[in-house]
């Protein structure tokens, strides 16, 4: 009787709130909590933020998933996040477990995926050479770049390598 007493006390912006400083800003990457972090205080604690922790059904995630339909990239993370913090309350105790709310069917979001043609790319490297030369650009930011794309690594990958990632034996970043 405690333990309701205390679910029902908390509302879904509290527990998103120690979600987000007991779980996410201690077991996520910074600029994946941080994200986390944006939705809940943009989109999740706007809308659904009030409710009772033990009051939050499907249909109210379902009924705010369905009211993003401008922006279904968007409303899909917020339910991905949200399923995350509830999945995070059960194990803590503060839901009962197997309810996690926003486990409601999403709609398939579109991948994007658009490769830079041959010539596009032969035009960006000619412009590295030119702004490398012109001194608009550093030798060092010049080679990042050119690994880029010569390798497909992230961005965050190539400006976080070393020397020990490099096997010059093997010819490979590691």
């Amino acid at each position: 009787q405690e333990i309701e007493r205390i679910r029902r006390a908390l509302s879904v912006a509290d527990v998103l709130d120690r979600f987000i400083e007991d779980h996410a800003k201690l077991k996520l990457a910074p600029k994946t909590w941080a994200e986390y972090e944006r939705i809940v205080e943009k989109i999740l604690k706007p809308q659904i933020g009030g409710t009772s922790i033990s009051d939050l059904e499907p249909k109210a995630v379902a009924e705010m998933y369905h009211g993003m339909r401008e922006t279904p990239t968007q409303a899909a993370l917020a339910v991905r996040v949200l399923s995350s913090a509830m999945s995070w309350a059960e194990e803590f105790g503060l839901r009962s477990p197997g309810t996690n709310p926003a486990r409601i069917r999403l709609k398939g979001t579109r991948r994007r995926t658009r490769l830079f043609s041959d010539g596009e790319v032969s035009r960006l490297l000619k412009t590295i050479d030119a702004l490398e030369t012109g001194g608009g650009l550093t030798a060092t930011v010049a080679l990042g770049l050119r690994l880029l794309f010569a390798t497909g690594c992230r961005a965050g990958e190539i400006c976080g390598l070393q020397w020990s990632n490099v096997d010059t034996h093997e010819r490979l970043l590691r």
